[in-house]
C-alpha cells in the first residue's frame, strides 16, 4: 500500500492531521484528522507494507489480546478504507500483479508493463503470445514523477509540452487528467508513464484512453529509427493496394472514404493514421515498395488493419467548388507530404528525416492533389485517375 506523497502529517495544536499540498490542493483534496493509532499506521505505511505486514505491526502496537484481534483487524480495514476513499492511499495492485504485454506494431515489438487494468485494450489485437526481445519497453507506474530541472523546452501545445534533458525526453500532458508525465530515453528504447492513482472504474477507463494517445508519439519516436513514419490520413484497399487520402482535420477525408465505400464498395484499412515503411511483413527492406504497416491508432473511426499492404499512391485532399486534379512540382510534393507526416519533428534532425522520407516516397509513388466537393463525383474522378495510373504501369 502506498501513501500519496502530496499529503503530509502535521500537528495542529497537538491534533495530528493529514494535509494536502501542491497538486493535491489544486485538485481540491481533503485533509483527515488522525488519532494515536492513525499516526502509527500512517508512519508504518512509509515503507509500503502489504496489508498482512501492516496488520502484524498494528497488532503488536495495539497490544491486544487474541480475543480483541478480530476487532483490531476490522479497525485497520476501516482506517485503510477511509484513506482510500479520500484518495490518500493507493490500494495494493490486483492479484494478477503487473502485466507485461508484448505487442507488435509496424514490425516493432513493444513491451507494455504495468497494472493490467491500465493497459489500453486497443493493443489487444496486436498482442504476441510468445514475445521476443523488445525494441521498446514502456513502463506504466503510479509513482510520483520528479519534475526535471535544467530541461530545455522544445515544444508546447494545448495537449503536450516537451522538454529535453541530458539523457531523456520529458513529456507533460496539460490536458490530461490521469497521465501526469512521460519520460523517454533519447533513443526511444525505454519509456515511463507516471499516472495518477485510479479509485473508480470511470477513472481507470479515462486513464486507458489517455495512455493510448500518449503512447503514440513515444512509439513514433522509436519507430522512425526503423524507417517507420506516420501519415495523418485514411487508407482504402483497392486493386490489391492501399491508397492513402490525407488532409487537414475537417477537410473531408472521412467523407471521401465514405463516398468510395458507398459508390464502389471499397473498404477502409485505417480511418485516421497510416504507418508507412519501405519494409515488408517479414521485415525485409524493399527500397522500391512502400508498405502500409499494421497499427492500432485510427482516430474515432475504430477501423484499423493488422495486415501489411503495399501502397499504390497518395492523394492530398483540398476543398473545392469543383472536382479537379492539380499538377504539383517535385519540391511541392515533397514539402506537402512532409507537412502531413505526424512523426516527431522535435529537432532539426527529425525534420530532415521527415523530409528525406517524403522525398523517398514521392520519388517512387504517385502523389496527387485533388480539389474536391463532397459529391460522389469526386470519388469517381479520383478512381478514374488511379485506374489510369495502375493500368499504365
Amino acid at each position: 500500500m502506498r501513501r500519496d506523497p502530496r499529503f503530509t502529517l502535521q500537528f495542529l495544536h497537538g491534533v495530528p492531521t493529514l494535509l494536502p499540498f501542491g497538486q493535491a490542493v489544486a485538485d481540491h483534496r481533503q485533509g483527515v484528522q488522525l488519532d494515536e493509532a492513525g499516526v502509527f499506521l500512517w508512519n508504518a505505511l512509509a515503507d509500503e507494507p502489504s496489508r498482512e505486514e501492516l496488520l502484524a505491526r498494528f497488532l503488536q502496537f495495539s497490544e491486544v489480546t487474541p480475543e480483541e484481534a478480530l476487532q483490531a483487524e476490522q479497525d485497520l480495514d476501516s482506517f485503510l478504507s477511509q484513506l482510500t476513499a479520500f484518495r490518500i492511499l493507493t490500494p495494493e495492485a490486483p492479484s494478477g500483479g503487473a502485466a507485461c504485454w508484448s505487442v507488435k506494431i509496424a514490425g516493432l515489438r513493444v513491451s507494455l508493463a504495468g497494472d493490467p487494468a491500465w493497459i489500453p485494450q486497443e493493443f489487444a489485437p496486436f498482442r504476441e503470445e510468445t514475445p521476443g526481445t523488445p525494441d521498446q519497453t514502456i513502463t506504466l507506474t503510479d509513482r510520483e514523477p520528479v519534475f526535471p530541472r535544467g530541461g530545455e523546452l522544445l515544444l508546447r501545445t494545448e495537449e503536450l509540452e516537451l522538454l529535453r534533458t541530458e539523457d531523456r525526453w520529458v513529456i507533460l500532458f496539460p490536458a490530461s487528467s490521469r497521465v501526469a508525465q512521460g519520460e523517454v530515453s533519447l533513443d526511444g528504447r525505454e519509456a515511463w508513464f507516471f499516472v495518477r492513482p485510479c479509485f473508480t472504474p470511470e477513472e481507470t477507463s479515462a486513464l486507458r484512453e489517455e495512455l493510448f494517445h500518449a503512447i503514440r508519439p513515444v512509439f513514433l519516436l522509436r519507430a522512425r529509427q526503423w524507417g517507420v513514419f506516420a501519415l495523418h490520413g485514411v487508407s482504402l484497399g483497392y486493386r490489391d493496394r492501399a491508397w492513402l487520402f490525407s488532409a487537414s482535420s475537417g477537410t473531408g477525408k472521412s467523407t471521401h472514404a465514405r463516398l468510395w465505400e458507398e459508390s464502389f464498395g471499397v473498404r477502409q484499412l485505417n480511418g485516421d493514421l497510416a504507418l508507412l515503411a519501405f519494409r515488408d511483413a517479414d521485415g525485409r527492406e524493399t527500397p522500391e515498395t512502400l508498405w502500409l504497416q499494421p497499427g492500432p491508432w485510427c482516430g474515432t473511426s475504430g477501423i484499423f488493419t493488422t495486415e501489411t499492404v503495399p501502397v499504390g499512391g497518395i492523394t492530398l485532399l483540398a476543398r473545392g467548388a469543383e472536382d479537379w486534379l492539380e499538377a504539383l512540382s517535385p519540391d511541392r510534393k515533397q514539402l506537402m507530404l512532409a507537412n502531413r507526416l505526424i512523426s516527431p519533428f522535435w529537432t532539426r534532425e527529425m525534420l530532415e528525416a521527415n523530409l528525406a522520407f517524403a522525398r523517398q516516397v514521392t520519388d517512387r509513388l504517385p502523389l496527387w492533389r485533388l480539389h474536391c466537393t463532397m459529391d460522389p463525383h469526386a470519388a469517381r474522378v479520383m478512381k478514374d485517375e488511379i485506374d489510369r495510373w495502375v493500368e499504365s504501369t
